[in-house]
């Protein structure tokens, strides 16, 4: 009840009475306790627990107030709301009824622990009415509730904190894969320069494996890339520049293993962004290295065998316009590469050549319209190119089409080379080929001619032979029968005519053995003054050149010859003896030797002034036996053998005459090594 004070104040106050005995009267004892301050204070607490009461059920985590052996004594509306029972049905519960049964093992040393230590926080996981789970945190600390100790347990829902963390576990281990499995090495260093991620390729890489690697620094197993300036870089990129290295060599010590890489390094940041380290990508560049080396030597061989070699390497576009020249043009046709990378088929090529060039392009890129062709194919052909002085030479060329990696042409390839010798040598192996066929054709004819000459020779042997023996042998019955009727004078006239048939057939036999020796010369050729044959063959022609009183010219102006001297002493001798035979009633017989050139050759000959040779007996007075005047005497042979000897030295013999105008007979001779003159 409310009093009020003698100065105003309302108190409140606790009125309280009894009935007591006094002295055996029955009194009233009244007891008033001032309770003021207790009320106010009452008032506060139910001010405070309104304000948590408000709080406690408008809090979003679920909230469990529960005696220290597990009784719930209060609990928020989230509580409900989350696990789908409503409060009285969860006041009837306990923690473990709530929990998943293996959380639910755990609840009695939790809160044993929470007792211990006043506070605890673990992740648990409840069950809702539906069955679903749910993970949680909770936050459970002891506290004084309504005079005891209880245990006020916050429950907040970490669903989609653990989704993110196994996404987060997920994520991890993807780029855990993805950094084991890459195809290139990927290391991470912190700010001391000591791996602290060193993947499969890297183990691959260099034979070392992670746990040899992570901890170490990079120079502690690589000195030599302090040598290479990766230190510089590494703290480059510790600055938070991205750098690249350049080609690097790395040896592995242990295991000797080499090759090439190249690096590239970034900082590597923190949530924060701040810079905790490096990491680094590293290319195993080996193989490109090495087919980059190749290349280039393949290339330095191509270039040097281009440059050297004396074929022309070229290439152009399509529109026949050159894009490479190799330098061995310039040794070929005169054009630098200047020059010739400028010119056009128009003024390399002769017009018949160009024609033949063009017609075939054209027939290339008619094949190249055909679905079904072969992309390497090539053609070869000859053309005339014009030199840079204006002489023309004949080449050979090589092409092919350049294509892209489609197969389309986009250009033409092509080699040259100078065939012009082998063009030369073509004409001369063609113009040896006629001259063959005409010297088949001559010696076909010379065999048949001789063929003829053989006949007649077999024909006049036979014949001329058999008319001496039938004389003879007519003759030695006449011998015989003179003889016994002792005719001395017819005896003598008999054995005078069967001699002179004896005589004639020896000089047969002896001019058929002097044809069968020719083609055979007797001495080797030598160099000899022809002066010196002439005076050989006057020499032995002396007598009959007196007796006859002729008159004997020769030029002083003879050269050297090459040749058999004996026998050509033998030619000349044969021919002055005709002239003198052939001298008819000539008053002053003479006899001129000489030479007169003609072309590049000497032509000698023996000219008389006798009765001389109708030209159509000019051919038949070399044939075996053949004579103008039957009645002459010889046998026809001389001046056959005469002409095998001027042949069988590589010579030629002709007569130039005409009847009763002297005759000359001209013929050839091999000239000497060194031409002299005879003075």
């Amino acid at each position: 009840m409310n009093l009020k004070t003698k100065l105003g104040e309302i108190k409140v106050v606790e009125f309280s009475a009894e009935l007591v005995d006094v002295g055996g009267q029955s009194c009233l004892l009244a007891h008033v306790t001032d309770i003021t301050e207790r009320k106010h204070a009452e008032e506060k607490l139910l001010d405070s627990e309104d304000k948590f009461r408000t709080l406690f059920n408008s809090a979003s985590d679920a909230i469990f107030i529960h005696d220290l052996k597990g009784h719930f004594f209060e609990v928020n509306q989230a509580a409900c709301d989350r696990l789908g029972y409503s409060r009285e049905e969860i006041l009837e519960m306990s923690p473990g009824d709530i929990d998943t049964p293996d959380q639910a093992a755990q609840v009695q040393g939790r809160i044993e622990e929470t007792i211990r230590f006043g506070h605890k926080i673990f992740e648990s996981a409840q069950i809702r009415r539906d069955g679903t789970v749910i993970p949680v945190e909770m936050n459970a600390r002891l506290i004084d509730y309504k005079g005891n100790k209880a245990i006020l347990a916050v429950a907040r829902d970490i669903t989609e904190r653990k989704r993110a963390e196994d996404a987060l576990r997920e994520s991890d281990q993807f780029n855990r894969e993805i950094i084991s499995n890459a195809k290139e090495g990927i290391i991470v260093y912190d700010r001391t320069f000591r791996y602290k991620v060193w993947n499969r390729y890297m183990e691959d890489l260099t034979g070392i494996s992670a746990s040899q690697a992570i901890g170490k620094t990079a120079f502690e197993l690589f000195p030599h890339l302090i040598e290479r300036g990766i230190d510089h870089l590494l703290g480059r990129a510790l600055d938070g520049e991205i750098v690249t290295s350049v080609d690097t060599p790395y040896l592995v010590p242990n295991s000797g293993k080499s090759g090439w890489v190249v690096g590239t390094y970034g900082p590597h940041r923190d949530a924060n962004g701040f810079i905790i380290g490096v990491i680094g990508i590293v290319h195993d560049i080996t193989e490109r290295k090495q087919a980059g080396d190749a290349l280039r030597k393949s290339e330095e061989k191509y270039r040097h065998l281009a440059e050297n070699v004396t074929d022309v390497i070229w290439t152009t576009g399509m529109d026949l316009k050159f894009t490479y020249i190799s330098p061995s043009n310039e040794r070929m046709t005169g054009f630098s590469n200047e020059e010739a990378m400028a010119l056009t088929l128009e003024k390399i090529l002769t017009p018949s050549s160009l024609e033949i060039t063009t017609r075939i392009l054209a027939e290339e890129l008619e094949i190249e319209k055909m679905p079904q062709k072969d992309l390497s194919r090539s053609r070869t052909f000859e053309a005339e190119e014009i030199c840079k002085d204006g002489h023309k030479i004949w080449v050979e060329i090589k092409t092919a089409f350049l294509r892209n990696h489609e197969g389309q042409p986009i250009g033409i390839q092509g080699i040259s080379r100078d065939i012009s010798e082998r063009k030369r040598m073509e004409e001369e192996l063609f113009r040896s080929h006629c001259e063959l066929e005409r010297r088949v054709k001559e010696r076909t004819e010379e065999l048949a001619r001789k063929n003829a000459e053989m006949e007649r020779f077999i024909y006049t042997v036979s014949h001329d032979l058999r008319t001496p023996l039938i004389s003879v042998s007519g003759f030695l019955g006449l011998i015989k029968q003179d003889a016994e009727e002792s005719d001395l004078k017819r005896l003598d006239i008999d054995l005078r005519i069967a001699g002179e048939a004896i005589i004639k057939m020896d000089r047969l036999l002896q001019d058929t053995l002097e044809l069968s020796r020719i083609g055979r010369i007797i001495n080797p050729p030598e160099d000899v003054p022809f002066g010196k044959i002439v005076e050989d063959a006057l020499s032995q022609t002396r007598e009959k050149i007196k007796s006859k009183r002729v008159k004997i010219t020769v030029a002083m102006d003879l050269p050297t010859v090459h040749v058999d001297r004996m026998r050509i002493a033998e030619v000349l001798v044969n021919l002055i003896e005709n002239s003198i035979k052939y001298m008819g009633s000539q008053d002053r017989p003479e006899i001129e030797i000489g030479r007169r050139i003609e072309g590049n050759k000497n032509v000698f000959f023996v000219r008389d002034n006798g009765t001389g040779i109708d030209p159509s007996q000019h051919d038949k007075v070399f044939e075996l036996f053949y004579k103008i005047d039957n009645n002459s005497d010889g046998t026809g042979v001389g001046l056959a053998i005469v002409k095998r000897i001027i042949e069988v030295h590589g010579g030629h013999m002709w007569i130039e005459s005409e009847l009763g105008k002297g005759c000359t007979v001209a013929f050839t001779l091999p000239q000497a090594t060194s031409n002299q003159c005879l003075s």
